[in-house]
């Protein structure tokens, strides 16, 4: 069984640091976009007028929900892995598929960021539908979303190859 605490004790200060902040982005976002639901569903409920916004405001951050939560997910190792071909490999060879994973991960994630910031410059100032937002609040969170994945991906190969053992 995985420990759920955050941070863990064996990451880099950076991981810490970032683990705190990703997660108080996450659970703000989480706790505003559950006001703003409820409020939503109690105005068109009763026939209130003027609270529209509630519901852009509401998959804004929703947005920042998603895809924060996934880097918490990512920094406690509880998001979903296939490891049943590494796991039947003693811990030598098993390494190696999963040095080749972190790499095409990381890969990924880079490339994800690169893309997530053209589009911001190209689509960014960009109002949204009701509120007139910077597209940007909507973009964001992707960003960070990719960058911080692959920084995390980054820190634990790094990790890996100084040696430490993979929790």
């Amino acid at each position: 069984m995985n420990d759920t605490s955050l941070p863990h004790p064996h990451d880099p200060t950076l991981l810490r640091w970032f683990g705190w902040l990703t997660t108080g982005i996450a659970v703000s976002a989480f706790v505003g976009m559950t006001i703003t639901t409820l409020l939503g569903v109690a105005a068109r409920y009763l026939g209130l007028r003027g609270v529209e916004w509630t519901f852009e405001v509401t998959g804004i951050l929703f947005l920042w929900t998603s895809f924060f939560g996934v880097i918490v997910a990512e920094l406690r190792r509880e998001n979903v892995a296939f490891t049943f071909l590494v796991d039947k490999l003693d811990s030598r060879w098993g390494r190696i598929p999963a040095f080749i994973c972190s790499l095409l991960t990381l890969w990924l994630a880079i490339e994800l960021t690169r893309s997530g910031i053209g589009f911001a410059a190209r689509s960014g100032m960009a109002p949204t539908p009701l509120l007139r937002l910077p597209r940007l609040v909507q973009i964001l969170p992707f960003i960070a979303f990719a960058g911080g994945i692959a920084l995390i991906t980054f820190l634990r190969i790094l990790q890996g190859l100084g040696g430490k053992a993979a929790q």
